[in-house]
């Protein structure tokens, strides 16, 4: 193995969509278990086992009010895997508070490595897939494969095998497009979101802070 994408990201940022894409795009390995887990801490030691002479990371981010809606139904229930939130969630503002804490710690350890990088908002990616694969490939110096398409239905985790899997369920964009997230959310999960995200970071992303009413 030659050159290798090391994957991050916060657990339903929709990782798995994001290296589907790119790994069709660019016929590039895509590793998110492999050599350290795509939610946790960059391992350089995993990293190193790989043996590629060219890591880069790919790391997955989301509107953090999308991510806190999608987080708290997944872990409310896990056996349901992907597609748009419909219950409202329940966590007291502190909850919250604590979920946008590690959110800020653990993009700003990923972002701040001092390695070849590209960072894909899942709204950039879902708007228009084609352009944000160019971005990559000029930031990072790659030739696309084939040109760029999103899984029509929602993407499961990796399997053991490394082969990922649609589920019979169809990708709503319309949630995202008009931040029907934001239903779900009370005015004080709003509001701790607003207060604790570090949105000077984040605004990069195109993320900035939502009215709490």
């Amino acid at each position: 193995m030659t050159v290798l994408f090391k994957q991050f990201g916060m657990r339903r940022t929709s990782t798995n969509v994001l290296a589907e894409t790119v790994q069709a795009a660019f016929g590039i390995p895509v590793d998110s278990h492999d050599y350290g887990h795509k939610h946790r801490p960059y391992n350089a030691k995993a990293v190193r086992a790989a043996g590629a002479k060219r890591v880069m990371l790919l790391i997955a981010i989301k509107n953090p009010y999308a991510w806190v809606v999608s987080l708290h139904r997944w872990l409310k229930n896990k056996k349901q895997v992907a597609g748009p939130p419909a219950d409202d969630v329940e966590w007291p503002p502190k909850r919250v508070i604590s979920q946008c804490v590690r959110y800020n710690r653990m993009y700003k350890h990923w972002c701040n490595l001092p390695l070849e990088k590209t960072v894909v908002p899942f709204e950039e990616l879902i708007a228009d897939p084609q352009a944000a694969m160019n971005r990559i490939a000029d930031e990072l110096d790659l030739e696309m494969q084939r040109l760029a398409e999103l899984p029509r239905r929602v993407v499961a985790p990796i399997g053991q095998q490394g082969a990922r899997r649609e589920l019979n369920k169809k990708f709503d964009k319309q949630y995202y497009d008009k931040r029907r997230y934001l239903q779900h959310l009370t005015d004080e999960q709003r509001q701790a979101i607003a207060d604790t995200i570090d949105w000077k970071f984040f605004k990069r992303f195109g993320y900035h802070p939502e009215d709490a009413s």
